[in-house]
């Protein structure tokens, strides 16, 4: 509640324009509110447990340099050494289907072009993207047999 009440959403109120925060949250509780509401009205389907709904925003990228900033000016003025340090964690899940291709330097070219179009990686402080290979078991998917040749067989790729 302290980060979302007397950090974030400050930050977000002072450096964002009316028409972003109008869909903001007035704060960590109405954020609650907004998050489990979809499971009060959905009582007889889930009884045994609560569902939480993530609530996420697009912040768009021309924002977000002064907001840090902003966030950083709350933190110090507010006296909250518990979040120093802090970071931005930036995830995407499921680019595998935006840039999935037969050939590996294609396929990287395709991805850190789009990244670059995205982020500014001189903010970055550390990295780190897992990348792998995906392969459909034969017979699984396909209503007829396909032979694989040698050079590809199902692996699994990483990098660091």
């Amino acid at each position: 509640m302290r980060w979302t009440d007397e950090v974030l959403m400050l930050a977000m109120y002072d450096i964002l324009p009316a028409k972003l925060i109008q869909h903001l949250t007035a704060g960590a509780k109405d954020a609650q509110s907004r998050a489990t509401a979809a499971s009060t009205e959905r009582l007889t389907q889930a009884q045994d447990r609560a569902r939480v709904q993530l609530l996420h925003y697009f912040i768009p990228a021309q924002y977000l340099g002064r907001l840090w900033e902003r966030i950083q000016f709350y933190l110090q003025r507010g006296q909250h050494t518990d979040f120093q340090g802090c970071r931005i964690l930036i995830t995407a899940k499921d680019l595998k289907m935006q840039f999935s291709g037969p050939q590996w330097p294609r396929m990287w070219n395709q991805f850190f072009q789009a990244w670059d179009r995205a982020v500014d990686r001189s903010f970055l402080q550390e990295d780190f993207y897992d990348v792998a290979k995906e392969i459909i078991a034969l017979k699984r998917s396909f209503s007829f047999a396909q032979e694989i040749a040698a050079d590809r067989l199902p692996l699994t790729l990483t990098w660091r």
